[in-house]
């Protein structure tokens, strides 16, 4: 083996591998079911009627039943803030790691859930034509067809079959409505469509109450494939010598009874989790009043909610917002910009009007305008009565930010909200934790640099009177072809016009620029954007980390 190829081999495991042990875990499940069912005794006469398929469609079903209740686990925030508190405690960058793949685990185990619930059908239809096929007058009790040749689409007529398709319906239905495309513009119906799982689970509960699929329950008194005198009337001591002469005969036919299940276990434990997932949420969520409001540039709202004095929110960390004028049903995720201190008991969210939910929001706060003498593309507050319900603060990998010596923050578009907050701390704290900070801003528009385009000067500012040039360091990228020109009438007599550039960064001079000053040294690179943009930054960090750097990448997406 080349040294190239095993360099890319080991490359792949550190990528991948909790992928590789996710696959390696469900397959084990699978195998051993699917052994169970090909190799058991009591599954003898149904494994001779159905053959492999049996098999397939029982090594599916405790796959499918563990997906089910996996796939929640990442939407449980409460459960998320609690492993925080524990991960802080061990290390920063075990829990920047834990949150940054919550995301990961539950596509995974959606799309698992997808693969196994196709095969699993397509087992069952073949389940249905051998039962028609092989019908058997000899073990009635295990027939599902009433004759041979009946029609196997009447026997998947079931409960069992009802569910089945209905279960696969559903799953496909949340499958289209969380493409990335669909979600952006639909919300309203991706968050609906999810919410269905609770009846999906309804169905997985009830599914196997039908009981088609039997086992043999008296295999000690009839050894499965023993011969069988025709008089099964014979008593054991007036057996035939042309039987006797067989070591595997029996007086006894075969017993049948429904296979037991313990499905209804998982699927109990996953409402429960649900139930009291919601529950808490319901019970801890918080009102508050819509203090400030105003619209800005680039089709954006600023909103400021008044809390208590107990309620604390910790840089980095995002809430859930539920507005009962629009929706009485949807929580909508927004990082924290600002956090809320002593002599300002309110935070505020920055709000990107895209989907369903935010355009109601953005006609529910009907304001005019303005520009603000400070910043001229910033419009002023205007208070506007609208009450919100408020769940979290949650913990976010972007919380790491603060106990990272070396932290390198790339954003695109909303994606800078995530950097906000800890901006804002270093302005106001003396702490000397990020030692140094890069913030790298990617736009389309020139015109979203302005949203927080003063706190960048100020921030910058600040380290300068501070005797700390190298503190903070902000390039500034304008990614769609704009004149330099037009660039130069937005930010006219801007101090922060000389870090703009247009153009795409140019990711090799930049890691080159960060391997020359952090050699040897762990760097944490965070990014809040598209996929295309981590993917990009995820390949130059392995590429630099294979040459002595120590780079630790944290994504953030909802």
């Amino acid at each position: 083996m080349s040294r190239s190829l095993r360099k890319h081999i080991k490359c792949f495991i550190l990528r991948f591998w909790p992928l590789i042990i996710w696959i390696l875990f469900t397959t084990g499940i699978f195998w051993k079911t699917y052994r169970n069912f090909k190799t058991k005794p009591q599954y003898y006469y149904l494994r001779n009627m159905l053959g492999c398929w049996l098999c397939i469609s029982r090594g599916t079903a405790p796959v499918l039943t563990m997906c089910s209740l996996l796939v929640l686990l990442p939407v449980c925030r409460s459960l998320h803030t609690m492993l925080h508190g524990c991960l802080a405690k061990i290390s920063s960058r075990l829990l920047a790691a834990w949150l940054s793949k919550v995301k990961i685990m539950h596509t995974v185990c959606a799309t698992t859930l997808i693969i196994f619930s196709l095969i699993h059908t397509g087992a069952h239809i073949m389940n249905a034509i051998y039962f028609s096929k092989h019908y058997t007058d000899l073990y009635p009790d295990i027939n599902l067809a009433r004759y041979k040749g009946e029609n196997p689409a009447l026997l998947i007529c079931t409960w069992t079959g009802y569910s089945g398709i209905g279960m696969l319906i559903l799953l496909l239905l949340m499958t289209v409505t969380s493409v990335t495309k669909f979600r952006t513009k639909h919300f309203n119906t991706f968050y609906i469509t999810h919410h269905l799982f609770v009846l999906y689970l309804l169905l997985l509960l009830t599914h196997p109450i039908s009981g088609i699929l039997k086992e043999q329950y008296n295999v000690h008194q009839h050894i499965p494939g023993c011969i069988m005198p025709k008089n099964t009337t014979i008593l054991e001591g007036n057996i035939p010598e042309s039987i006797k002469v067989h070591r595997n005969y029996c007086t006894q036919p075969p017993q049948f009874k429904c296979i037991p299940t313990k499905i209804w276990i998982w699927v109990v434990i996953a409402l429960l989790t649900y139930t009291i997932e919601l529950g808490y949420r319901k019970y801890r969520g918080n009102p508050m009043e819509a203090i400030q409001a105003c619209h800005v540039i680039q089709n954006a709202m600023h909103l400021r909610l008044k809390c208590s004095k107990h309620y604390s929110v910790d840089p980095g960390q995002y809430i859930l917002l539920q507005c009962d004028k629009i929706s009485r049903v949807e929580w909508h995720p927004f990082t924290v910009t600002q956090c809320p201190r002593k002599e300002q008991l309110s935070f505020e969210v920055l709000i990107s009007v895209r989907g369903d939910w935010t355009k109601d929001l953005h006609t529910q706060i009907k304001l005019p305008f303005c520009f603000d003498a400070c910043d001229s593309y910033i419009s002023r507050f205007y208070h506007k009565p609208l009450t919100f319900l408020v769940d979290g603060p949650f913990a976010s990998p972007m919380q790491a930010i603060k106990r990272s010596k070396y932290a390198i923050c790339v954003a695109a578009g909303i994606g800078i909200t995530s950097y906000v907050a800890t901006l804002r701390q270093m302005m106001i704290t003396k702490s000397n934790i990020p030692k140094r900070l890069h913030l790298l801003w990617l736009t389309r528009d020139p015109k979203q640099l302005m949203w927080y385009a003063k706190l960048l000067n100020d921030l910058q500012r600040k380290f300068w009177d501070d005797n700390q040039p190298d503190r903070f360091q902000v390039q500034l990228y304008v990614t769609k072809d704009y004149h330099e020109n037009e660039v130069n009438n937005i930010f006219k007599n801007h101090s922060l016009r000389s870090r703009i550039h247009i153009g795409r960064p140019n990711w090799k001079k930049e890691f080159q620029i960060w391997n020359f000053l952090y050699k040897r040294n762990k760097v944490s690179l965070f990014c809040c954007g598209p996929n295309s943009l981590t993917n990009e930054l995820r390949r130059r960090c392995l590429k630099a980390s294979r040459k002595g750097n120590k780079y630790t990448l944290i994504h953030e997406g909802f």
